[in-house]
């Protein structure tokens, strides 16, 4: 059997899912997380489906088939998943693992800033995304709408990164710590999971976008 159990945070909205395959056809499982058995998570019985997989997504959402209890928000702080069979036999597990580097073994993150303007009358939008998984940490910034063509410094956490060049409106700038992509990443902002904040100058020094960054979602790879 395989599993995989994934975080997120969207808005208000947080969300942990975990699904798994190789199990044994129509049989019950349950689900505890940190602890917390099945019957606190509001999912005392999961039953795998004909063919031998089985989903289940709690969220802190009232109404939601599957409520996330407060004590497990917020999500970023979950560490330990299980999935046990009828039995209470532990079938696969897991731990979600600080990322201090890249993401350990089996691992991956993604964080995202949505990028806004200051300004009222600027149409300007752009989203920021940081990711690491077992190889590489990446950064990429995507902008559009801009009002005028040219140069734009992209600025992480106070620390320049590129002077981009505005086409159409529109900038892509990626980075990353191996050179597979892009620029490569400032030592001083690494691990790169870690920026907080992203702000877009133009060539008079004004800030035309600014965002910060929240976990926007993580994985274990497998469930074991």
């Amino acid at each position: 059997a395989h599993g995989l159990a994934e975080i997120a945070i969207v808005d208000a909205v947080q969300v942990l899912k975990v699904s798994a395959t190789g199990l044994t056809p129509h049989a019950s499982h349950r689900l505890v997380v940190d602890g917390v058995d099945g019957v606190a998570l509001g999912s005392s019985e999961l039953i795998a489906n004909e063919f031998g997989g089985l989903e289940v997504t709690l969220m802190n959402v009232p109404g939601s088939a599957n409520q996330l209890p407060d004590l497990l928000e917020p999500v970023t702080k979950i560490r330990h998943v299980e999935l046990r069979d009828k039995d209470g036999r532990v079938l696969l597990q897991n731990d979600f693992r600080p990322v201090e580097n890249l993401a350990p073994e089996d691992e991956f993150l993604l964080k995202q800033a949505r990028l806004a303007s200051p300004n009222a009358s600027t149409r300007a939008i752009g989203v920021g995304k940081a990711e690491a998984d077992p190889t590489v940490l990446r950064l990429r910034v995507e902008i559009e709408r801009l009002p005028v063509d040219g140069p734009y410094d992209i600025i992480a956490d106070g620390i320049t990164l590129t002077t981009a060049i505005a086409r159409s409106g529109f900038i892509r700038a990626d980075f990353t710590t191996d050179g597979s992509s892009g620029q490569p990443l400032p030592p001083s902002l690494l691990p790169a999971i870690n920026i907080k904040r992203l702000n877009v100058r133009d060539s008079t020094g004004q800030i035309i976008l600014n965002g910060s960054f929240r976990l926007e979602g993580g994985g274990i790879g497998r469930l074991r």
